[in-house]
């Protein structure tokens, strides 16, 4: 795939998870240590299967999501990571699509209804809140990498992509509970299994506590998360 930075960023203060798997591991390490992951179909095993936008730099890879079965899912006992309420946070990564064809394909999911981000065609959307969902006026291409950020400021849902503020909806409710039937997972929408991610996901990053962006554009990360 083309595009995305050529080194990795590290973590920072609230990080909650982050994902950026290296050719040389043997399972799926969170980096800030607060998660254990369980990858699913493809995905239960690390395989360096592809290039991750930080290649050059980094000699890690990205996670192939195939659109049947593959996805990871964190540990419910770290549950309360992703219990939101009405406090700011970010979830964010780089992310490529297979194909753009209008079907469903989830970068990470709650429920169908809330805290979910997908593509659907040339768009990516993000559904904050029952009723309350973003996209922006852009298109996206086939193995192209993207960078997009899903997140609450104030009573604001925000949804940046690829440096740019895509759109908003102003909110003040609190976010529904994690519970063990509807963990926080990543390319997979829990319930929809026909809504996997098809494409590759690197740097995923959830921050709880703070809105890492603000503003109409924003520098795209050009190293790894930290």
């Amino acid at each position: 795939p083309s595009g995305g930075p050529t080194s990795k960023l590290t973590a920072v203060t609230n990080t909650k998870l982050l994902l950026q798997p290296d050719k040389g591991d043997s399972s799926w390490g969170d980096e800030s240590g607060n998660q254990t992951l369980t990858g699913s179909g493809d995905l239960s095993t690390v395989s360096p299967v592809a290039s991750s936008p930080y290649e050059a730099a980094a000699k890690s890879t990205a996670m192939r999501f195939d659109g049947s079965g593959d996805y990871i899912t964190t540990s419910w006992d770290s549950a309360s990571d992703f219990d939101f309420g009405s406090s700011d946070y970010t979830i964010e990564c780089w992310f490529t699509v297979d194909n753009t064809s209008t079907t469903y394909k989830t970068l990470f999911g709650g429920t169908a209804f809330e805290l979910n981000c997908f593509v659907y065609g040339t768009r990516v959307l993000f559904y904050g809140a029952q009723g309350y969902y973003m996209y922006g006026p852009y298109t996206i291409s086939a193995d192209t990498w993207y960078h997009v950020a899903c997140q609450r400021n104030g009573n604001t849902l925000e949804l940046y992509f690829d440096g740019s503020l895509a759109d908003t909806q102003s909110w003040s409710g609190t976010h529904t509970s994690f519970t063990s039937s509807t963990p926080f997972r990543i390319g997979y929408l829990n319930g929809y299994s026909a809504r996997s991610h098809s494409g590759y996901i690197y740097d995923f990053r959830v921050t709880k506590g703070e809105a890492k962006y603000s503003g109409s554009t924003y520098t795209v990360p050009s190293a790894p998360f930290r």
